[in-house]
């Protein structure tokens, strides 16, 4: 348990503070080296969750372009997270999983005007919104 926190640390700190190109790569990589290595232990699941969370940061979702790729990371990060709670339940790992689905579930709706609006003249507004079934 020591050994896989000191060593998360350790990437951390490189990937925060390196100026290597591909940071990002590397730090997935390795954390994926963890999991395969120490999986059994519970420590192991606060790898898994920096996983999903790198999942979910690179993840865009954008209605008009579904030829990206990343469109479904979100998704990706949620699964990752259900599958890391059902190995390690009680860990803490589990725990910031818990978190960040909580997180991607959430509902939000956002709406955008222009900065000057007429008087009694139609307007043109974009709305946004995530997870809401109805407007």
């Amino acid at each position: 348990s020591a050994l896989i926190d000191m060593d998360l640390k350790r990437l951390r700190f490189v990937k925060n503070n390196g100026i290597l190109s591909n940071s990002n790569e590397l730090f997935m990589q390795q954390l994926q080296r963890i999991e395969k290595d120490y999986g059994k232990y519970p420590a192991s699941a606060e790898a898994s969750y920096e996983i999903a969370q790198i999942y979910y940061n690179q993840s865009s979702y954008d209605p008009e372009d579904r030829e990206n790729p990343k469109r479904w990371d979100r998704k990706k990060a949620y699964d990752y997270c259900t599958q890391v709670i059902k190995k390690h339940p009680k860990s803490f790992g589990a725990q910031q999983c818990q978190a960040l689905q909580s997180t991607i579930l959430a509902k939000s709706l956002n709406l955008q005007t222009a900065a000057i609006l007429p008087i009694n003249k139609p307007v043109l507004a974009k709305v946004g919104y995530r997870n809401v079934s109805k407007l």
